[in-house]
């Protein structure tokens, strides 16, 4: 009897030990195949991405953020300063909601340097000097502020304005014109979807 009674538990000991290990295994290689579109770590390089991940990943952590002044900051929030080792400039493309001058919509571009934050490990925000553009007239022009090297770009302005922009397309570029972008989807969309700038 009582060699039966080790018997069985010996099977039961091994038979967990050996379905524990099993587990644990597949939990890591599961662990290792999601990580590139893990929401919870930090994006270093972007050509581990398919087009569809990376616009999945940006739409979810990128964040318009409202300041003092009436200006805006643009962040996102789960791409690391890495990589900024490969690329070196940032542009977004917006277009003004439902308005066109001579049939093409009016459009509104912005290419800022791709720079760490106070955190490093922190892509910066990209800011939108909305209040010095409203005290200008409105105009088709490349725009620099004191001799800041971010560019922003205006086409087929009307005679104001447009008060809400929505968000197109994302590139990041480099020097030697490799570059990665994400188009944005900006018509049919629920409207909590769409990445908003208000001017």
């Amino acid at each position: 009897m009582d060699n039966k009674l080790k018997s069985v538990l010996l099977f039961f000991l091994t038979f967990g030990l050996g379905f524990s290990i099993y587990f644990t295994t597949m939990h890591e290689l599961n662990g290792t195949i999601r990580d590139p579109a893990s929401i919870h770590s930090k994006i270093t390089q972007l050509k581990n991405f398919d087009h569809d991940q990376l616009k999945s990943e940006i739409v979810q952590n990128f964040q318009i953020s409202y300041l003092d002044n009436g200006d805006k900051a643009i962040r996102f929030q789960n791409i690391s300063s890495h990589v900024c080792k490969t690329y070196q400039k940032i542009n977004l493309e917006f277009i003004a909601d439902g308005i066109t001058v001579s049939g093409e919509p009016t459009q509104f571009s912005v290419e800022a340097d791709c720079l760490p934050a106070q955190d490093p490990a922190e892509l910066a925000s990209i800011i939108i000097p909305v209040s010095k553009f409203t005290s200008l007239k409105p105009q088709n022009a490349v725009i620099k502020f004191n001799n800041e090297s971010t560019a922003y770009t205006f086409t087929n302005t009307g005679d104001e304005w447009p008060k809400v922009w929505i968000l197109k397309n994302i590139s990041f570029k480099n020097l030697n014109g490799q570059n990665t972008s994400v188009q944005l989807d900006t018509v049919g969309l629920n409207p909590e979807y769409l990445k908003v700038l208000e001017f």
